[in-house]
């Protein structure tokens, strides 16, 4: 009772590349990603990614990573604070793994360590 049409959403998260994306998918599939879930509803699955994105400040557009570092404008969620502007090169690739690493832990369930790590940032 808890799927929908077309199955059960996972959130995917690719450690394997330079810069990891999170990502809604419907299936499982062995390819060595981690995967989380299965959610009730696409809806909080969606709610889930978007509150670690804009918690972490990671990307929200459509941009892919490393291919389009420093090509064109900024994107609207940068210019409203939502996002550290990762699409501009000013900030390097081991940060931004720190804060997929940061969600990684979010999706484990522990919220401790992260809200210790952001406490201790902001001091």
């Amino acid at each position: 009772m808890l799927k929908d049409d077309k199955g059960y959403p996972y959130i995917r998260l690719d450690s394997n590349l330079e810069y990891p994306k999170i990502e809604m998918v419907s299936k499982v599939a062995n390819d060595k990603a981690e995967y989380f879930g299965p959610f009730g509803s696409r809806g909080i699955t969606q709610s889930v990614i978007d509150a670690i994105k804009a918690t972490l400040k990671l990307p929200n557009c459509t941009k892919q990573f490393p291919k389009e570092l420093g090509k064109g404008r900024v994107c609207l969620h940068y210019h409203m604070g939502q996002c550290e502007g990762w699409c501009q090169a000013k900030l390097n690739a081991d940060v931004y793994r720190d804060r997929i690493g940061q969600a990684r832990h979010l999706l484990h369930g522990n919220f401790k360590a992260v809200a210790d790590g952001i406490r201790s940032s902001m001091l």
